[in-house]
């Protein structure tokens, strides 16, 4: 009886994980895409189906925008927050042509070309990124992604997965 048990809990799981949403470009069963806004800017969209944890769509989300990171010249990226954002002519009296990470009111923001754009967290099925190639000065974990590494470790918890 134990083993009956056993097989039909062991069945029951490999069914769930085998419905699971995999990692793939957005169709009918979920997945990723991914839209450039600018040079160095892009929206990624992660979805799964019923199956599929928000773990998953969390990291499926992040190894596109690491794709796209890298697909742009880029070694970093983070999640901007494009809800609110500002305008700056400049600070301390220079006006900003590149972009770079600041510390603005005692918010870590991204600059480029004048805006600033608010450093956040990523939400599980919808983020703006941008990204860059200078290592920043102080990483912040979770907020400054490598987008080598993140592919990396992204792949390695999907083997595992399947």
């Amino acid at each position: 009886m134990k083993k009956l048990i056993l097989s039909l809990i062991m069945t029951t799981i490999l069914t769930l994980t085998a419905c699971s949403t995999p990692y793939q470009e957005r169709g009918l069963r979920g997945g990723v895409t991914g839209i450039r806004l600018d040079d160095t800017i892009f929206e990624v969209t992660s979805s799964g189906n019923g199956f599929t944890g928000r773990g998953a769509i969390y990291r499926y989300g992040l190894r596109k925008a690491a794709e796209m990171s890298l697909s742009a010249g880029c070694k970093y990226f983070v999640a901007i927050d494009n809800q609110s954002q500002s305008f700056n002519v400049g600070i301390s009296g220079k006006n900003i042509v590149n972009q770079e990470l600041s510390l603005m009111n005692g918010n870590l923001v991204y600059m480029m070309n004048g805006t600033a754009y608010n450093v956040i967290k990523p939400r599980t099925y919808k983020n703006t990124f941008a990204c860059f190639n200078n290592k920043p000065n102080a990483l912040i974990p979770g907020l400054i992604f490598n987008a080598k590494y993140v592919i990396e470790d992204v792949s390695k918890v999907n083997e595992t997965l399947q």
